[in-house]
This record gives C-alpha cells, sequence and structure tokens, in this order.
C-alpha cells in the first residue's frame, strides 16, 4: 500500500511540474505561431525561415521550407483562421540525450476550405529554460 502511495505521489508531481511547463512556456510558443500565421497571411514566406530553430535549419534547408509555404499557399489558399486547439510538454530521451519538447496544436481554415492540423515542437533549452524556434512543423488533414 506504501509503494503505491509513493508512486502515485511522484506522478501528481511529475503531472503538475508538465502543467506549469505549459503555462510557462504557452506565451513565448504562442508568439512565434501567432508570426508565422501573419508572415502566411502576408505571403512573406521568406519571413517565416527566421522563425525556426537552428536545430532545424541544419537538418533542413531554409530555402526548401519557404518554397513549401508558398506551394501550401497556390494550393490551399490562404489562411482564414488558426485556432490554438491544445498544448503539450514531454520529456524524450534521444542518442543518451534529454529532450524537452513543447508542442501547440492548430486547427487551420484555408480559403479553398481545407481544413488542416498544424503541430509546431519547440525544444526547451536546457539552461535558461526557455524555448527557441520551431524545432519541428509537422501538418495533417482532418
Amino acid at each position: 500500500m506504501k509503494l503505491y502511495v509513493f508512486i502515485s505521489a511522484i506522478l501528481i508531481g511529475v503531472m503538475t511540474s508538465c502543467s506549469n511547463r505549459v503555462e510557462e512556456l504557452t506565451p513565448d510558443a504562442t508568439k512565434v505561431t501567432s508570426k508565422f500565421y501573419s508572415y502566411l497571411k502576408e505571403k512573406k514566406f521568406d519571413s517565416t525561415k527566421s522563425l525556426f530553430s537552428s536545430q532545424c535549419l541544419a537538418d533542413t534547408p531554409p530555402d526548401s521550407i519557404s518554397a513549401m509555404l508558398e506551394r501550401m499557399n497556390n494550393n490551399r489558399g490562404d489562411v482564414q483562421s488558426a485556432t490554438l486547439e491544445q498544448n503539450g510538454y514531454s520529456t524524450n530521451v534521444k542518442s543518451g540525450k534529454t529532450q524537452k519538447e513543447f508542442t501547440q496544436t492548430y486547427k487551420v481554415i484555408y480559403s479553398s476550405g481545407f481544413i488542416t492540423k498544424e503541430e509546431f515542437v519547440f525544444l526547451e533549452d536546457e539552461k535558461d529554460k526557455s524555448i527557441g524556434g520551431i524545432y519541428s512543423y509537422v501538418i495533417d488533414f482532418y
């Protein structure tokens, strides 16, 4: 019985800690994603490159990001609305290194009628506990 209470206390502590981190990181991430969608609405696709993290840009050529966004705009039309649906915080171990990820998921409606679910992943900086630029951007259809 004592073990069960101990494990429950640990789980509650971890969930509270994650919930607090979500609340703390949401404003910074929302500033980045708001600017991202603002750039898309203004058709400033090249400007979006400044919002991505150095880790993302090391794996993905910056010009391919703006080209992809421009193609999406040509195919789906303009962004009509982008509504934040979910925030998340998780800790993952990759190649022996712990990464703390903060995610935001948006429901995006385009002028052509396309509706997508778009997820932004940010990595939390180990030193100052802030988030940098967009680490990953994933688009899915509803």
